[in-house]
């Protein structure tokens, strides 16, 4: 629970690089609206989130209260009531319900209906303090975007200010944390995206909402590594617990294996070594199984480590390998839970 009565705690998961500078957007422009609403605000960012690294999940923080908040130098949210989530497929990889308080909203940027991302988070043992999940269609998600995160190679994109836009929209109608017209008056250039993401989100309430369920956080979900003072190196060729990175990907390859020939230019140039051809005794399958090496396919994909990079199906000289949204499917993905 909140240590502070009436704190709002927002949460605004992005990926890293390429989402920087709208996850600010969000965070910011929310806090100035609050702020012109006379209340007191916070805007800060997560940095042990790595942001420096493409498609890596990240946060960025709001608070507003009424009162002053009385823990200034507190660079998280423990308890958010307000979590948006800036592509959908975080769901998917990340424990984005961690710490919520009863009664909280999650706002997701894809055009699905709310129902499919309820569903993808039925096995989080927080859903049951989530009282509405909301979806609106912001854009900018799944599109090749050139680094916007105010870090080396960065460009400024006015794409990202429209996305934002829509969301602080969507929030206003699906919570009540600020007003339209507060909104609007404070980015009048906007105004239109605004008002798009206020008429057009998509809301459903929670039939598992418990509002009495107000127990502490259970044993932390999801994987968990035990730190050693020395850690043993990978085997040749072999897998690394500690170097999962699956919850990065937005697309996942899909394998035509009528079409593939095995000639093994993807294995050669995969930068993680998640792809294992037909008959090695290395890697692992489709399913995430470290002895699922040996398969009947002519080509497989470790979705523990693949992060959707691309290259791929980039480079397959017979475009065989198909880049499919993470979405479609619902499983394979490891869901990590981060403890800060």
């Amino acid at each position: 629970m909140a240590v502070q009565p009436n704190l709002i705690e927002v949460t605004v998961w992005y990926r890293g690089v390429v989402e920087g500078r709208l996850a600010r957007q969000v965070t910011n422009s929310l806090a100035d609206a609050a702020q012109a609403e006379g209340l007191h605000v916070q805007a800060f960012d997560n940095y042990t989130d790595l942001p420096d690294r493409v498609y890596v999940p990240c946060r960025s923080y709001a608070r507003i209260c009424p009162e002053p908040i009385a823990e200034p130098y507190t660079y998280v949210n423990s308890n958010p009531s307000l979590v948006v989530c800036t592509d959908a497929a975080l769901v998917k990889g990340c424990n984005v319900l961690k710490g919520i308080e009863p009664g909280s909203t999650l706002l997701v940027n894809t055009f699905r209906h709310p129902q499919v991302i309820l569903d993808l988070i039925k096995d989080l043992p927080q859903n049951t303090r989530l009282m509405k999940v909301a979806t609106i269609d912001a854009g900018i998600a799944h599109q090749p975007n050139t680094p916007q995160g105010g870090i080396e190679g960065s460009t400024e994109k006015a794409s990202t200010m429209r996305t934002a836009a829509v969301l602080l929209g969507a929030i206003s109608k699906a919570t009540g944390i600020v007003s339209l017209d507060t909104l609007t008056n404070k980015a009048p250039a906007a105004a239109e995206a605004i008002s798009y993401g206020y008429e057009d989100v998509h809301e459903l309430l929670n039939p598992n909402y418990d509002p009495e369920d107000t127990a502490s956080e259970a044993a932390e979900f999801g994987r968990r590594l035990k730190v050693d003072l020395i850690v043993p190196a990978p085997e040749p060729n072999g897998v690394q617990e500690g170097h999962i990175t699956g919850n990065y990907r937005l697309l996942r390859p899909v394998v035509d294996q009528q079409t593939c020939t095995a000639c093994r230019i993807c294995w050669i140039s995969c930068p993680d070594a998640c792809i294992t051809v037909a008959g090695s005794k290395a890697g692992a399958g489709a399913s995430g199984d470290a002895n699922a090496g040996q398969t009947d396919d002519k080509i497989s994909v470790d979705l523990r480590y693949c992060k959707g990079c691309g290259i791929c199906w980039d480079i397959c000289p017979l475009q065989c390998i198909k880049p499919t949204d993470e979405l479609e499917f619902a499983d394979g993905m490891v869901r990590i839970t981060y403890s800060i």
